[in-house]
């Protein structure tokens, strides 16, 4: 065996503690793991040490360096096959993830992402293409087919403020499902609020906060985002709406 195949084997076979840096925080089963070797050799290092733990890693998945992965019990976590996960996403931020995250085949997350499921499930469809630098804070389920551009804020849990006694940060987390539809596009720098649900083939413009649900084969936008146009299928073509972008 090589003198590179040699460390291989030893680094394979230690303590997962030792391997990852496999951390305790704050009393909970939880679990972080940040490995920086790059390229091939380091993502399968990742793959191993994550199904050794107990994590589902579909084949030809690749997993960058500096990614974080802190959950309660790893097999929550679902990576589908020749799916790509760039560097330094997170999963669990706030907290370690209590509900599944499961990301489809053939998907590929970009740099910086940040997956919070302590709230509610996370799921990403097949083929979908997350942008840089978003939030996705669960239940949130993006379906096929979907782009979601860069610095984008997608969350499916909030806060309650209404008890005015009670210190904000001690109370509920209410939570709303966010649904996304089949072959959506959502463009940069979008916040969508708990409880939306867009229908498939929709797009959503840059910059735009989403309140209200979008339906399927039309584009919104603004803050707070109305739509703007639908495609009429009797015409074959997309028309400027009016009326639904009055105030209410």
């Amino acid at each position: 065996m090589s003198g590179l195949g040699k460390i291989v084997a030893r680094v394979l076979s230690c303590p997962i503690r030792a391997a990852v840096g496999l951390r305790m925080l704050d009393g909970h089963r939880g679990m972080e793991v940040a490995s920086h070797l790059k390229g091939r050799l380091g993502s399968a290092m990742r793959k191993h040490l994550l199904r050794k733990m107990g994590a589902q890693i579909g084949r030809n998945a690749y997993i960058a360096g500096g990614c974080e992965f802190w959950f309660e019990d790893a097999g929550l976590l679902k990576i589908g096959e020749s799916t790509q996960v760039d560097r330094d996403c997170r999963f669990g931020e706030l907290m370690p993830c209590k509900y599944e995250v499961e990301i489809g085949d053939h998907a590929r997350l970009f740099d910086g992402l940040r997956f919070g499921a302590y709230a509610g499930p996370i799921r990403i469809g097949e083929r979908s293409r997350l942008n840089f630098f978003g939030v996705y804070r669960g239940p949130v389920t993006v379906g096929n087919d979907v782009e979601i551009a860069h610095h984008c804020v997608i969350v499916g849990a909030g806060r309650d403020f209404e008890d005015v006694e009670k210190p904000l940060l001690e109370g509920n987390v209410p939570t709303k499902p966010v649904v996304i539809g089949d072959s959506v596009w959502i463009g940069s720098n979008v916040t969508i609020v708990p409880g939306i649900t867009i229908g498939e083939h929709a797009v959503v413009g840059a910059n735009s906060v989403v309140t209200r649900d979008i339906p399927s084969y039309c584009v919104a936008a603004g803050c707070p985002a109305r739509v703007i146009k639908r495609y009429d299928f009797d015409k074959k073509e997309w028309i400027r709406v009016i009326t639904e972008n009055k105030q209410s």
